[in-house]
This record gives C-alpha cells, sequence and structure tokens, in this order.
C-alpha cells in the first residue's frame, strides 16, 4: 500500500507538471501569435503590395520577399532581429503560423509536395501574399456570437423550468 501510494503521487505530480508544461506551452504559443501578428500588420504598411508578373504569371497583390526581408532588417523595433539569418527564421514563423503564404500558380498540393516543412524563401523572384485575417475574425465573432445565443436560450429554458415548478 505505501508503493501504490507513492506511485500514486508520483504520478500525480509528473501529471500536474506536465499540465504547467502544456499551459506554459500554450502561453508561449499565444505570446509568439501575437509577436507575428504585431510584426505583419507593421509589415503591411511598409512593403509595396501590388499585382506583379513574373515569366508571364500575373500575381496578385503580393509583395516580394526581398521586400520584406530588407523592411525588417531597417526596423528592428519592429522586428527584433539583429541579422538577416533572424529575419528570415521570423519570416518562416509567419509561414508556418499561415499569415503570409507563396503567391503560386501551383495547386496547394503540389506546394505541400515540395515542402513537407514550410520556410521562407529570399529573393526578388519569391511572392508572397498576407493572408485574409479577417476571415479569421469573422469566424472567431461568428463562434462567439453562437455560444452567446445557446447560453441565452439556457438561461430563459432554466427560468422558465424554475418557473412551471
Amino acid at each position: 500500500n505505501a508503493n501504490a501510494n507513492a506511485n500514486t503521487n508520483v504520478n500525480a505530480n509528473h501529471n500536474t507538471h506536465d499540465s504547467n508544461n502544456n499551459n506554459n506551452n500554450l502561453n508561449d504559443t499565444d505570446k509568439i501569435q501575437s509577436r507575428l501578428l504585431a510584426v505583419v500588420t507593421q509589415l503591411k504598411t511598409g512593403v509595396d503590395i501590388r499585382d506583379r508578373h513574373y515569366h508571364m504569371k500575373k500575381y496578385k497583390q503580393c509583395f516580394v520577399a526581398q521586400d520584406a526581408v530588407q523592411w525588417l532588417l531597417q526596423h528592428p523595433a519592429v522586428s527584433n532581429c539583429a541579422n538577416e539569418e533572424q529575419v528570415l527564421q521570423l519570416c518562416t514563423q509567419l509561414v508556418q503560423f499561415h499569415l503570409i503564404e507563396r503567391a503560386s500558380k501551383k495547386s496547394k498540393a503540389k506546394r505541400q509536395a515540395e515542402d513537407d516543412a514550410p520556410t521562407f524563401k529570399n529573393g526578388t523572384k519569391y511572392f508572397y501574399i498576407f493572408k485574409d485575417l479577417d476571415s479569421f475574425n469573422f469566424f472567431f465573432f461568428f463562434f462567439f456570437f453562437i455560444i452567446i445565443i445557446a447560453n441565452m436560450y439556457i438561461h430563459i429554458y432554466i427560468y422558465i423550468y424554475m418557473y412551471i415548478y
């Protein structure tokens, strides 16, 4: 019994430690996402977003990768990066968090087959687009609206139930 209790306490402590790590990881992810959203907001105002042509293909409302890298290097207060390598890592995070994506005429399946882990490619021939954050905002607004409505109906139901009985 003493061994069983000791094992239970160790497992409980281990599980508590794991849940604390998971909460810390979630908080870290939230901090990273907040930082990246702030960078994207500033970057949108700093790079030239327009239709571009390359090899007789038109890419709509995009920016040049190299322009973004140069802008982030020139604005270390925004990027918090001291050199080009750090800026490229930051831009790769923007791609991985789906805040920007390559402006490509290839299908999404072909792009995913080429890139198992999405990375940011620097240069004048690489075009990127900002993902539409308004669709994310609409989704969350709609989701919370549904929760509020459902909560309201539950309260009405409880009130009626209490009134009848």
